[in-house]
């Protein structure tokens, strides 16, 4: 629930105004501009990633640890990383589509995760009810 709150107030000030975050770390308007752009797609995979990291944790609780691992990297060699490079093509892209990449694979990997987290919870009722 921590890290949901906190997810949930950088994604309203990134939404509402990125600026002012990447304002403290430089004076650069250029790098303003596009650091808020990235920030406004990045800081919806910050609430995605509130979800994961619990799922993930109830998971490694269940000693699904190989799995927990495996959806984590494959998400980023087979999501982050192609969706980054693919979107570096594209002509005229922002940082804003970079960030689009990053929410992509996390939603992706929550998606892994919450499946594999249904069937554990559904073997272990199949199991009591025998």
């Amino acid at each position: 629930m921590i890290s949901l709150a906190f997810a949930i107030v950088v994604t309203t000030i990134c939404e509402i105004d990125g600026t002012i975050l990447t304002r403290i770390f430089t004076n650069n308007q250029d790098v303003i501009k596009n650091g808020a752009l990235y920030l406004k797609m990045y800081s919806i995979d910050c609430l995605l990633t509130s979800f994961l990291f619990c799922i993930n944790g109830y998971l490694n609780g269940y000693e699904r640890t190989v799995f927990t691992m495996v959806h984590s990297l494959v998400a980023t060699f087979v999501g982050r990383i192609p969706l980054t490079l693919l979107f570096s093509k594209i002509p005229n892209v922002t940082l804003f589509h970079m960030g689009i990449a990053t929410g992509s694979a996390s939603a992706f990997s929550e998606y892994l995760a919450g499946r594999e987290q249904v069937e554990d919870v559904y073997r272990q009722v199949n199991s009591e009810v025998r």
